[in-house]
């Protein structure tokens, strides 16, 4: 089965009647026209059994011919099926990768190496620069930053309120808190042991004083009391 980059080649070309080149896949991908080279030769090789063909064109670039289609969308279909999961593990877009760094910096106890981050990410150290320079973006607006320890690495910096504040908004309040990733992550393992738990006390306390409060309310509740929870136990407060 190809890997998830390979598959967003294939994404990018699917239904379009244009041609697109290196450059521009370089862009959708965030990574160097050479990798795209690479990829590429695996995905023509992978798709030619499967019902389609990538051609090429000088001073054009490549486009997308179905031989098969009921082949090819069934194939497709298996793919997007069992890469759909990865995609919080293996970030291909720059926003996914952008995402991936900021969850990683919320809940690490110790700064990260840019080489390792790259490695990590299978991105090159310019890409990673860009990648870098969005993260710290992002950040702005919860009035974060990352900083640098001297041989060690990047860290995040700012008020414990601005990130446990990030932290709601990264791992609970998009489609990640439903993924596997999040089920299998040490924060989503901590939610599992200890929400329901946290969630009773927060409503024995209303009814003990006559307090009342939205679903919404409690909910927003018992994720930012988790997280202190979580950030004390981890000595990241």
């Amino acid at each position: 089965m190809m890997d998830i980059r390979s598959y967003q080649i294939i994404d990018s070309l699917y239904g379009k009647q244009d041609y697109l080149d290196q450059e521009e896949f370089s862009d959708i991908l965030g990574v160097s026209t050479r990798t795209i080279r690479e990829l590429m030769k695996n995905v023509r090789e992978e798709i030619n059994k499967h019902g389609a063909l990538i051609t090429y064109k000088n001073n054009l670039g490549y486009r997308m011919e179905i031989v098969d289609s009921r082949m090819f969308l069934t194939y497709i279909d298996e793919v997007h099926t069992s890469l759909n999961s990865l995609k919080y593990e293996y970030p291909i877009t720059q926003k996914e990768r952008c995402d991936y760094l900021i969850r990683k910096f919320l809940v690490s106890e110790q700064p990260l190496k840019s080489d390792d981050l790259c490695e990590e990410l299978g991105v090159s150290k310019t890409t990673f620069a860009q990648d870098l320079k969005n993260v710290k973006e992002e950040l702005k607006k919860y009035r974060l930053s990352l900083q640098t320890a001297f041989r060690k690495g990047l860290y995040l910096d700012g008020n414990e309120s601005d990130i446990q504040r990030c932290t709601a908004d990264y791992y609970f309040y998009n489609e990640y808190a439903d993924s596997d990733s999040f089920t299998e992550h040490t924060l989503g393992m901590f939610y599992k042991k200890y929400e329901l738990t946290i969630r009773n006390t927060v409503r024995n306390v209303l009814d003990q004083n006559h307090y009342s409060m939205t679903d919404l309310g409690v909910n927003n509740l018992v994720i930012h009391i988790l997280i202190t929870l979580f950030r004390t136990e981890k000595g990241m407060d």
